[in-house]
Formats: C-alpha cells, sequence, structure tokens
C-alpha cells in the first residue's frame, strides 16, 4: 500500500516514509526539512553572536552619555585551561630569549574570549543590555593551569 508525503504529495512506499508528529514524508522532503531546521539553527546562532558581540563590558561604573534603568546582581565568570607540556616548554624557552610567549598568549585569549562572552550570555538571560564595572583576574595556578577570571554588574541602559 502506498502512502503520501504530506508535504508534496508524492506517493510513496512504506520503506521510504518518515513520521514525524504523525505525519508521513518522503525522503526527499525529510532532507529538505532538514535543511531548512539547520539553516534556521545557524541564523539563531548567527542572531545570538550578533547580540552577544553587541553587550558592552566596560571597567568603569557608568556609561557615559546612557541611564541605567536598572541594576542587576555581579555576575562573574572564571575558567581554567591546562598550559600543556608543550607550551611551557616554549614559554621556558621564550623566557630565556626575553621574548613573548605565543602557546600562553593564545591559551589566554582563548579562554578570555569564552569567558567574557559566557559573561555576557548570562547578562542577557537576566535583561541586561551592558555590563559596568568589570573586573579582569589572570592567575597561573601552582598546576600549571591558567586561569581567568571576570566580573562585572549587569545593567538595563536606554538604547
Amino acid at each position: 500500500m502506498a502512502n503520501i508525503c504530506s508535504r508534496c504529495g508524492k506517493k510513496i512506499s512504506i520503506i521510504g516514509t518518515h513520521a514525524i508528529n504523525g505525519e508521513i514524508f518522503c525522503r526527499e522532503c525529510i532532507n529538505a526539512i532538514e535543511n531548512e531546521q539547520k539553516k534556521e539553527m545557524e541564523e539563531r546562532k548567527r542572531l545570538e553572536d550578533e547580540t552577544i558581540q553587541n553587550i558592552l563590558v566596560v571597567t568603569i561604573p557608568n556609561i557615559e552619555g546612557k541611564e541605567v534603568l536598572r541594576y542587576f546582581d555581579a555576575i562573574g565568570r572564571e575558567l581554567f585551561i591546562g598550559t600543556g607540556l608543550l607550551s611551557e616548554l616554549a614559554a621556558s624557552l621564550d623566557d630565556i630569549t626575553g621574548s613573548i610567549s605565543d602557546p600562553y598568549s593564545d591559551k589566554l585569549e582563548r579562554i578570555k574570549t569564552k569567558a567574557f562572552n559566557s559573561l555576557k550570555v548570562k547578562a542577557l538571560s537576566l535583561g541586561a543590555n551592558a555590563i559596568i564595572g568589570a573586573e579582569v583576574e589572570y592567575m597561573i595556578t601552582n598546576h600549571n593551569m591558567l586561569m581567568f577570571s571576570v566580573t562585572g554588574t549587569p545593567v538595563l541602559v536606554e538604547d
């Protein structure tokens, strides 16, 4: 017995069908639906990334020219990353030669970006559109882990 695709109306055999929420679809329509969902997810991610990038983070207690409409409780994010044996060897050589340690710098930049983005997501989830009074701290633990910490006060400022 042939089934009919709920989307395109094509007759399909029971072997070539896929059911979603009680509806039957042919393989081509399932592929099209999956592609549409993938594009929607990519667009949602792009918009989320764009929104996160638009959140202003400042170290001062206000934003010049903007009225703070609401203050939220302070938030923070701490991240740790292992330095790794190769990074430590490269850093030791850089220490001897007096040059900049790119492996450490790259790792610190990665966790810094991740920590700030995480802080911005927390602020967004509260309804804030900026973070004031941000404080940053870097540290190397006694287990050769890099630690990056950022704290701040999420606020809702006028647009």
